[in-house]
């Protein structure tokens, strides 16, 4: 893959109790992005709103699923058809001109996790 652009994220895990939410205590609290745009920041910001309301979008609640392993996933497939035509995808790939990408997470704790998204951008 051949990735333009990256975002760092640092996942931690807070209290949780089952029927806590669909986060199960899984907060993003570091993110770094090699080579932001000028929306990139705000669509950040917009997300972990969401993500604190309670309402993630299918690739946050993949991530919490699958929390605790190594694993490496194309957007393709850690995503829903759905998911990309719907707002999500539109609001916060399109808007910044990320078309693909490909997610590597790994635990670093059992209440740490780290994630990586590698970026396409400008792609038609």
């Amino acid at each position: 893959m051949d990735a333009q652009n990256a975002d760092w994220i640092g996942c931690v895990r807070l209290n949780w109790s089952p029927g806590g939410g669909p986060m199960k205590g899984w907060r993003p609290r570091t993110v770094f992005t090699l080579n932001p745009c000028g929306v990139t920041s705000e669509a950040i910001d917009q997300a972990f709103a969401e993500m604190e309301n309670g309402e993630p979008d299918i690739t946050t609640t993949r991530n919490v699923e699958l929390a605790g392993a190594f694993w490496v996933f194309p957007l393709s497939e850690l995503a829903t058809p759905e998911w990309l035509k719907g707002p999500s995808y539109r609001n916060y790939y399109r808007a910044s001109d990320r078309h693909a990408s490909i997610w590597a997470s790994t635990p670093l704790t059992p209440t740490e996790q780290l994630v990586l998204q590698g970026l396409l951008l400008g792609l038609t």
